[in-house]
């Protein structure tokens, strides 16, 4: 978040990813009719529950946290005939503060059958954080069935997500110190007009005392000391490097996520339309099965919601 590049990555890709629209609804019972009544009510509801920006609130926190929760529940503010409501909550509410010594069924916020399916959730009311938080750390116990629980699991036997964008956390600090070490460079070099220098012999030039300093006019002729010189100061380290080095930095930042250069750094000027074309390749491959593992852990539990609701 204090990388303005990483932060850039973030929210471009939770952007590419859920689009400007959002899940939209295709239904194919044989009667059209009613298939266009199924989409266009979903719809509506989607239209007034934001799930659009639900949707890409969750997947925003998945690379920057790990893992998206959301709660399904009862809303009569909802102007539709279906009250569900989706509730994004923070991954910090899915906890047990006082999960039980030798659990084999359980781990921190989740509840297993004995087949490791999921079946509940530990959601606390407020933030951990949270002033709230004082009034009760005693978490709900919610069915599997209304939660959304939307991470990418990278090894056998994990139940909870781990951030993204995890092995590049320590580019943004090495970016910042670089870009400190360019400005101070200038700085250095701005602050100094020049500096006096002499290769006269001792003795033949005028006494001039060491790291002295005088103001200088601004245009305006002047006389040095007899023997002496001036040189102005040039900022050449690191400027020469930096632009290079932020390349690789931005690169690397996008990696975990396959988003090409161009797209992390909103920059196409050193790519041809082909290239452009062709490092997109991989991104896309990536974020197909990302709305995939959507479809399976945030979608279709949400439509199964609805559709119960909406049939009555």
């Amino acid at each position: 978040a204090n990388n303005g590049y990483a932060d850039g990555i973030a929210k471009t890709h939770a952007t590419f990813l859920v689009g400007d629209v959002g899940p939209t609804l295709r239904v194919k019972t044989g009667d059209s009719k009613l298939d266009k009544r199924i989409e266009l009510e979903f719809g509506r509801w989607s239209k007034a529950v934001k799930l659009r920006a639900k949707m890409w609130t969750m997947a925003h926190a998945k690379l920057q946290d790990g893992e998206a929760f959301a709660v399904m529940s009862w809303n009569p503010a909802i102007r539709h005939a279906v009250k569900l409501d989706v509730h994004p909550i923070e991954c910090d509410q899915v906890t047990s503060p006082q999960l039980p010594y030798l659990s084999p069924r359980r781990i921190d916020g989740i509840y297993f059958d004995e087949y490791g399916n999921v079946v509940a959730y530990d959601i606390l009311k407020y933030h951990p954080g949270s002033q709230w938080s004082r009034l009760s750390m005693t978490p709900d116990y919610v069915p599997a069935q209304y939660v959304c629980h939307w991470f990418q699991q990278l090894r056998p036997m994990q139940h909870r997500g781990i951030p993204e964008c995890k092995s590049t956390l320590q580019v943004g600090a090495s970016s910042r110190r670089m870009r400190e070490a360019t400005v101070s460079a200038v700085e250095t070099a701005a602050s100094l007009s020049g500096v006096m220098k002499t290769d006269a012999p001792a003795g033949q030039s005028d006494p001039v005392s060491p790291m002295s300093e005088f103001p200088l006019e601004r245009r305006t002729f002047m006389a040095l000391p007899m023997g002496w010189d001036i040189a102005q100061m040039a900022a050449q380290h690191p400027n020469a490097t930096y632009d290079e080095f932020l390349r690789s930095q931005i690169k690397e930042q996008a990696r975990p996520k396959s988003m090409p250069y161009n797209m992390a750094a909103c920059d196409s000027s050193q790519s041809s339309y082909a290239s452009g074309r062709l490092d997109f390749q991989p991104y896309f491959a990536g974020v197909d099965l990302e709305r995939a593992d959507c479809e399976d852990s945030c979608c279709d539990p949400i439509f199964t919601q609805w559709w119960r609701e909406a049939a009555i």
